[in-house]
């Protein structure tokens, strides 16, 4: 009996390569399909994070320097009225307002959209309010000129790029910087007229920002300390111990969820002028309660 010789025949060459050629048109499509999206995904995940717009403005080449009459003007209305809240180098107060020095929105906007957000302000509720603390429109200071406007900007563009600042003199406060809400007697203690008279002055420059210029509040803010049953119940050396320590919003008897810092914000304020506002508060209460 003949042996059955025969074998299965080899898979040929051109079936082997054309199960390859199938595979790479495959992989192709595949990939023209993947590539649009992961690229762009590959690309965000190495690249390096965007720098913060006040870090390029300081390591940039620096604009050119402040005008000193600028300076001069806008430093006058920084330290009156905005360092309550950013604090007088503009490193900002926590909880209350934000870095001057390190903003990104400061160094990202022109001068005229900062004029503009100064006219404004912005309330608690606006989405781009992260603090949910409102700005006041012109910080607070409702008098304030187009000139004393523009000097505030060139300031804090000094403050955040010192290179931009002129060298200025020392800040001497000017003696009219108060607002006269109520006149003093000219019959009162001439020592407790001082003192109210002092206290008015220094109001002005430390607590308008918040508590109004008339000491009357500012709404979604600073309550009104004239008609303040808390300070009218409070001698004066509680009300003394009560503004030097502050009241953070995490205080259950703080029901603005306003922080209010230490001595307003103001770490200058001595004992003896916190007891001069204090007094000078008590005295407005007093005239407003005699109808004066």
């Amino acid at each position: 009996m003949a042996q059955n010789t025969s074998q299965t025949p080899a898979p040929s060459v051109p079936i082997l390569a054309s199960n390859a050629s199938e595979f790479a048109k495959s992989a192709l499509i595949a990939l023209a399909i993947v590539a649009p999206f992961a690229y762009p995904i590959w690309r965000a995940a190495t690249a390096e994070p965007p720098r913060p717009a006040h870090e390029i403005v300081l390591t940039g080449t620096p604009l050119p320097p402040v005008a000193i009459d600028d300076a001069l003007a806008g430093r006058e209305i920084f330290l009156t009225t905005c360092a309550a809240c950013h604090r007088s180098d503009g490193a900002g107060v926590p909880n209350l307002g934000k870095s001057i020095v390190r903003s990104d929105f400061l160094a990202s906007q022109t001068d005229v959209e900062m004029e503009s957000f100064i006219r404004n302000g912005r309330p608690a509720t606006d989405p781009m309010n992260t603090t949910r603390i409102p700005m006041p429109p012109f910080g607070g200071r409702s008098s304030m000129s187009p000139a004393e406007l523009r000097g505030v900007i060139a300031y804090m563009r000094g403050l955040q790029d010192p290179r931009r600042m002129p060298a200025l003199p020392a800040y001497a406060p000017p003696a009219d910087t108060a607002v006269a809400v109520a006149e003093i007697p000219k019959d009162l203690d001439p020592e407790e007229a001082k003192y109210i008279a002092s206290g008015q002055k220094l109001f002005a420059n430390s607590c308008v920002s918040c508590h109004g210029k008339d000491a009357h509040g500012m709404p979604g803010l600073g309550k009104d300390l004239v008609k303040s049953d808390f300070l009218a119940t409070m001698s004066d050396d509680d009300a003394l111990a009560f503004v030097k320590k502050g009241r953070p919003p995490g205080d259950p008897l703080n029901t603005t969820k306003v922080d209010m810092p230490p001595k307003g914000g103001n770490p200058a304020l001595s004992d003896d002028d916190v007891l001069d506002i204090i007094s000078y508060l008590r005295f407005l209460a007093k005239s407003e309660s005699q109808g004066k």
